[in-house]
């Protein structure tokens, strides 16, 4: 069985999914200066920019949060929220927001790989809600998110990762802060 013949992503509800997503899409590349949107956009069939991936902080295709207005990382979030639950997209802002304590944890460097939340970087290859293929991605140092559709039907929502570093924060002396907690406590349940 290949991912179109699965109903799982091929419903109804799917199909409504990838049209906010291509929604989302095409108001996040309007919103961008000439400049900005030929970091943001490619071609569909620029394979190495499309399906390269890492999740340490390397230097990396698309644009980054850093050089958006507020407006447009705003739209940009928009893109990311349909790609994930509620709970996800949760997870998604406090993995990002987690690189300013990392940065204070590791000694606030100077160097070429300062932590840094602005440092997610968002592509759209395609044109977002055509039948032609299309799809986004949205990675950084903790989280990387890719969708590609293809008829309408998402054909493949990997790679997606999400890590933490730190896997905790300490929040008033007594609570943490632990984006992924409940899936770092389920994966270690399983392995003991």
């Amino acid at each position: 069985m290949t991912t179109t013949d699965s109903p799982i992503l091929t419903g109804p509800a799917i199909r409504t999914l990838v049209d906010r997503m291509g929604e989302a899409a095409d108001n996040f590349l309007a919103c961008l200066t000439p400049d900005q949107k030929v970091k943001a956009f490619c071609l569909f069939s620029e394979e190495q920019r499309r399906t390269f991936w890492h999740y340490t902080p390397i230097l990396r295709d698309g644009l980054p949060l850093e050089e958006m207005e507020f407006q447009q990382r705003r739209l940009a979030h928009k893109v990311v929220a349909t790609g994930v639950s509620r709970t996800g997209y949760a997870a998604v802002s406090a993995i990002i927001g987690l690189e300013s304590t990392l940065d204070m944890y590791e000694g606030w460097g100077t160097g070429k790989w300062q932590r840094n939340p602005g440092n997610y970087y968002m592509s759209v290859f395609g044109t977002p809600g055509s039948i032609e293929p299309w799809g986004w991605k949205f990675e950084g140092h903790h989280v990387s998110l890719n969708y590609t559709i293809v008829n309408g039907q998402i054909v493949s929502p990997t790679p997606t990762f999400f890590g933490a570093n730190p896997a905790d924060a300490a929040l008033n002396g007594v609570r943490a802060l632990r984006p992924i907690g409940n899936v770092e406590d389920l994966a270690r349940d399983l392995v003991h």
